[in-house]
């Protein structure tokens, strides 16, 4: 009788789906690095880029970087299986709270649209699944980008309201964690992080399951560090540091990363520190309280540091104002 009772409230659960779904465009486009975010680094147009050691001449709209093609679509043929993957190997691995608190209600919502697709037998109503499942994420980053991207501009070290404010200041953190797992890097690391555990195994495609649930994985894995931050709250601090245009910071495809994280080897060190330039002449840092740390005005030499951290995570590009910025580290 218990099983019967899951399948009706399944159903349920499905029909007022169904009920909730708008129709909208496919997205195909979607960035890993937002565009309204890499908008602080554009002058003259566009931003000056360097791909793979190599700088763009031509400025780009932040528009056409930092994106892939449905980066964050979920398959058409994503399956019960899948989302098995995502349970037995992130979702048990999760803290409880972390589990009960969101991923729970996470993955429900897409195993029944996954439900739905697999029964539906109208094409609109399996074009409208279709829909959902491959914008699904991308409408969640959108929604968080633009709550919290506008605000960079307004901090500053003397009045840091941001900062001040609980609320803002764990939005901030929540965010800068979603954007230090979106990433092609950062799936890159997690399949390769598979790998070098010995729980990957060929036969059973671990690989090809990471990337086709990429997009959930990220938000599970941002989601549960950052329970796991609130629950040491009181060890954490974030400030604020300033670069001079002169000198300013540059950005990448990793905009968020770990000083203490050697990218070129997937070798993390156990001390928490996320930097995150916000614009060309702001960016926090994010540590536990006992580690040493920058603050308020850098000096160049500083500055250099940061933007060679910058340089030697990210993916494939990095961004900036000008090419000055950029000249050395490019590839003769």
């Amino acid at each position: 009788m218990e099983s019967i009772a899951v399948i009706v409230e399944t159903i349920l659960e499905v029909k007022a789906l169904l009920g909730k779904l708008k129709p909208q465009d496919r997205k195909k486009k979607m960035h890993y690095t937002p565009k309204n975010y890499l908008s602080a680094w554009r002058k003259d147009g566009g931003v000056i880029f360097m791909e793979k050691r190599k700088i763009n001449k031509e400025r780009r709209n932040p528009e056409s970087v930092g994106r892939e093609i449905g980066f964050y679509a979920l398959p058409s043929d994503f399956s019960i299986d899948d989302i098995l993957f995502v349970l037995n190997h992130f979702v048990a691995n999760m803290r409880d709270d972390a589990r009960d608190e969101f991923a729970c209600d996470f993955i429900n919502y897409i195993m029944n649209l996954v439900i739905a697709k697999f029964y539906a037998t109208s094409a609109p109503v399996v074009d409208l699944l279709e829909k959902e499942l491959n914008n699904y994420i991308e409408n969640a980053y959108s929604k968080a980008e633009s709550r919290i991207i506008p605000k960079f501009k307004d901090i500053d070290c003397k009045q840091c309201l941001l900062l001040a404010n609980k609320k803002e200041r764990n939005d901030l953190i929540y965010f800068m964690l979603l954007q230090y797992f979106r990433t092609r890097m950062m799936r890159e690391r997690v399949k390769l992080s598979f790998i070098q555990s010995g729980v990957a195994d060929p036969l059973k495609t671990y690989e090809s399951q990471i990337i086709r649930s990429w997009s959930i994985l990220a938000i599970l894995l941002a989601m549960d560090s950052w329970f796991n931050l609130m629950a040491d709250d009181g060890n954490i601090q974030i400030t604020l540091v300033e670069a001079d245009e002169s000198c300013p910071f540059v950005t990448g495809d990793q905009p968020v990363i770990s000083l203490g994280y050697d990218y070129s080897g997937f070798k993390e060190n156990n001390e928490m520190q996320l930097y995150f330039p916000l614009t060309p002449t702001r960016a926090v840092i994010l540590t536990h309280k006992c580690l040493p740390m920058f603050k308020g005005k850098l000096t160049c030499c500083n500055i250099i540091f940061l933007n060679d951290a910058i340089v030697n995570a990210s993916y494939e590009q990095v961004y900036a104002m000008d090419d000055k910025s950029l000249k050395r580290y490019v590839n003769d």
